[in-house]
């Protein structure tokens, strides 16, 4: 093909998603020159995931969201540092007038402070080929299953 922009159609999408919403399902796409691998894998006891594998590969390494891969195909989760309550009270507090401004900027620390961390899994498969679609040039639906 003398074109790099692989488009899939409704119908391949709609196949990776019953694919990847099956017990074993596997899936194997071809994305911007990387080999995606999805399989459906264990995340918890009774709690199955999507595992994404990037030319074959998890690394600990990418999921600081430094790396291009982590950014196009794992999932953001952004963490408070904290609790719901300690947030919900500081920002009750936020609301008094007669508040210092160190004590302004502080209570504003607290509620906004976070980071994020990309999870090499993602917990479902409309997410999942809505994220690759956003972040992905080509896609390229190599196969299905595990069969050749």
């Amino acid at each position: 093909m003398s074109t790099s922009k692989y488009t899939l159609t409704k119908d391949q999408w709609q196949k990776i998603e019953t694919e990847l919403s099956s017990p074993y399902g596997n899936v194997k796409l071809r994305c911007d020159g990387y080999e995606i691998t999805a399989s459906i894998q264990r995340l918890k006891p009774l709690q199955s995931c999507i595992a994404v594998y990037v030319d074959g590969w998890i690394k600990g390494e990418w999921m600081n969201g430094k790396d291009e891969r982590a950014l196009k195909f794992y999932c953001e989760k952004k963490r408070f540092l904290w609790s719901v309550q300690n947030r919900s009270e500081a920002k009750k507090k936020l609301l008094n007038r007669r508040l210092g401004k160190f004590l302004k900027d502080f209570y504003k620390k607290m509620v906004e402070s976070s980071f994020s961390v990309w999870e090499p899994y993602w917990t479902s498969p409309k997410a999942f080929c809505r994220h690759i679609r956003k972040t992905c040039q080509s896609i390229e639906l190599v196969k299905t299953g595990f069969v050749d």
